[in-house]
């Protein structure tokens, strides 16, 4: 089975102000992508991605049986809030490729925390349980996108791999789209515009 990784520049401060059960637009079109989901039938859970996405919007609390329905429902959600995507895959061997990818950016120096393997796994999502199997939610802060930018565009072009050099490319477009939202926010001093963070799900 082929996996995809998928980044979103998102800021999750103005989350709150789009997750309820009152925004009209998000609950209807969220619900539909749900219902195509849980047709397919793929995501095996105590509740159906559609039972997820509504407990989601009305901050119920959340069942621990129904991971994986959570974290579809999530892509759901920042998919259709103000956020950009970028996708690369699909891969036929994706936890060994991300692993190898990773393993070879440390080897030229990038810290842990700042491959894939160590911000993939990393849900920002801390009130809903995290998915045992997939997608696998990840996270990178604001304020840790420059230290990738500054750790992973240098050695990019010594990676030996091409599909490995092919990842970290897709990896700084979509952190690059970041750190040009915050500093046009940073540039915006008589508003106060959230920063953006990189979201990535992989599955």
């Amino acid at each position: 089975m082929s996996t995809q990784l998928r980044l979103y520049s998102v800021s999750l401060s103005t989350l709150g102000l789009f997750v309820r059960a009152t925004n009209t637009w998000l609950v209807q079109e969220g619900r539909a992508r749900a219902a195509a989901m849980d047709a397919e039938g793929y995501v095996k859970a105590t509740r159906t991605v559609t039972e997820a996405l509504d407990d989601i919007l009305h901050h119920r609390p959340k069942d621990p049986g129904a991971a994986d329905a959570y974290g579809h429902a999530w892509e759901i959600v920042i998919d259709q809030v103000e956020s950009k995507r970028f996708d690369f895959g699909p891969m036929r061997r994706g936890a060994q490729f991300l692993d190898e990818a990773s393993r070879a950016l440390r080897d030229l120096g990038v810290p842990d925390d700042l491959t894939p393997l160590g911000f993939m796994y990393q849900s920002p999502f801390t009130d809903t349980p995290h998915p045992a199997e997939l997608p696998a939610i990840g996270h990178l802060p604001a304020a840790r996108v420059a230290d990738l930018l500054a750790a992973c565009r240098p050695v990019a072009e010594h990676l030996t791999d091409p599909d490995h050099a092919a990842l970290t490319r897709t990896i700084l477009t979509a952190a690059d789209e970041v750190a040009d939202f915050n500093r046009f926010a940073d540039g915006m001093a008589d508003e106060d515009i959230p920063y953006c963070d990189l979201v990535t799900f992989y599955s």
